[in-house]
């Protein structure tokens, strides 16, 4: 399962899919829903963002989580990552938001 799979199993907008074998449907992550995830992020989180040192990755983290990071050498998979970090932490309504952006 990639990350961003899991971050919308996470968010409960995964369908199981009619065909044989069933395959898992997911809204599509596109570039307006990253931008959108990202100014949440910054508004209610503080994320930081940069290109890892030691790597072409990328490397997220929110102050909160400060060391615990995630990188990842593609940005989109960085980013569902990071909101599957934190998915636990996040309040019912932090969650709510999210998932609205996801559904979008």
């Amino acid at each position: 399962m990639t990350e961003i799979e899991k971050m919308f199993e996470n968010a409960h907008l995964t369908k199981i899919g009619y065909s044989n074998p069933p395959i898992n449907l997911t809204p599509p992550f596109t570039e307006t829903k990253q931008l959108r995830l990202i100014k949440w992020l910054i508004r209610n989180k503080r994320l930081f963002i940069r290109k890892a040192d030691y790597s072409s990755n990328y490397y997220m983290d929110v102050t909160y989580n400060r060391g615990n990071g995630v990188d990842n050498p593609k940005f989109e998979s960085c980013l569902a990552s990071l909101i599957n970090d934190i998915w636990q932490s996040l309040t019912i309504q932090e969650k709510e938001e999210i998932r609205r952006i996801l559904n979008e």
